[in-house]
């Protein structure tokens, strides 16, 4: 003959495995669905464009020589390039420091 504690046990028995059962089993699914799919599908790497989007225009930039007196030290490489749709001098360092300018012209009226 069951008794009240038996009864309150078995009850808390139930919420307890739903409590703790559903998550794990949603985990479980999950992964599975995971390791299944691409690890490029998993990453979103198929809705990134990793291509550089190239300047527009060359007129109005600065010069390369204007670049170069802004850095430190004696430059590798300068690339011209789009960045949050605004064109800018990516000039690489010697020693391998990387600098970003923006690469259009501003006049200062004074």
């Amino acid at each position: 003959m069951p008794t009240k504690i038996h009864i309150k046990a078995g009850k808390l028995h139930k919420w307890l495995a739903l409590i703790i059962g559903a998550p794990l089993l949603l985990l479980f699914d999950s992964g599975s669905i995971v390791s299944i799919l691409p690890i490029e599908t998993v990453r979103s790497e198929h809705l990134v464009s990793r291509e550089a989007e190239p300047v527009r225009s060359i007129s109005g930039l600065i010069s390369p020589r204007a670049i170069a007196a802004e850095i430190d030290g004696p430059l590798r490489s300068l690339r011209y390039r789009m960045l949050l749709g605004r064109p800018v001098a990516e000039a690489i360092e010697v020693e391998e420091k990387t600098y970003f300018l923006m690469a259009s012209q501003v006049n200062h009226a004074g």
